[in-house]
Parts: structure tokens; sequence; C-alpha cells
């Protein structure tokens, strides 16, 4: 189990988001599970590839598996998930010219809506934080800030 925990100013749930499989868990201030949920990626499991054993029994991973979820973050009742993969009615070239960012409610887990966060003078983003309707997004030594719009309530 690798991931990585979050959680936001303002609420008292923290959320860890599985690296290599579509799934984070949402946990309170104890640690105990609220609920846990599916991200919108296909990907259930992990797919490791292990070499075979050598002389001693070690057995070692031929690479590393793919990153699912990359980053995220929490602002207000939304959890933002950056996602390592497209969708299926998305391209590879999408993916290539954008980081693609999930938006989930935290009340349930339920998918809201994607964000795509452009490169910046020819960069990839590295890492993002998101605070009200604003995006800010580490390119390299660059930083860049977006105006996030919202295309449903925050009713579901």
């Amino acid at each position: 189990i690798d991931g990585m925990m979050v959680k936001g100013a303002a609420n008292t749930n923290i959320v860890f988001v599985y690296y290599y499989r579509n799934k984070f868990d949402c946990l309170d201030t104890n640690l105990q599970r609220v609920y846990s949920a599916t991200t919108i990626d296909s990907t259930g499991t992990t797919n490791l590839q292990l070499s075979p054993a050598a002389p001693g029994g070690v057995t070692r991973l031929q690479s590393l598996p793919s990153l699912i979820n990359i980053s995220a973050c929490i602002e207000g009742k939304r959890l933002y998930i950056r996602s390592g993969s497209f969708a299926k009615n998305e391209s590879a070239d999408l993916l290539a010219q954008n980081a693609i960012i999930d938006v989930y409610s935290l009340s349930n887990g339920k998918y809201i809506q994607s964000l795509y966060a452009p490169r910046f003078r020819g960069r990839q983003l590295t890492a993002f934080t998101i605070v009200g309707d604003q995006f800010y997004g580490l390119y390299g030594h660059f930083i860049a800030c977006f105006s996030i719009v919202r295309i449903r309530s925050d009713k579901q």
C-alpha cells in the first residue's frame, strides 16, 4: 500500500489517496475509515512485473508501476486528484499537453468534473494547490495561477 495523505485547512477529515490504484479512503481524525471511493480511472489493481528470484531468493521489480494518482489536495468540500492516465474519451495527446485533475465531493467521494491544467512555457505541471477558485501550479521554477470554472454545484 503506497499513497499520500491530504488534509484541507477547514476540513476535519483526512484522505488517503493510493498511488497505484483507482481508490481513496476518507478517514476521521482517529484514522477510522469513513468511506472508500474509487476514482474514474479504470485501473483497479497494480500491474507489477517481477524478475525471477536471484540466487539467495531475492525477487525484484522489473520496473516501477505506473502512477494512477500523482498528487492531490483538498479545498473546501472538494478533493482534487491529479491523474496519471487519460479517460476513454480523452486522447494521449490531451494528457501530453495538460495535467488532468479529477474533482470529487468530500462528503461522499462522487466524481464531479475534470480540470485540465495546460503546459506553461513548455513545462508540465510538477505540483499544485487550490485556494478558493484559484489554481496555483508549479512548472519547474515558475508558478502559474488560473481561475477555476465550476460546471456543477457543490450539492452533488
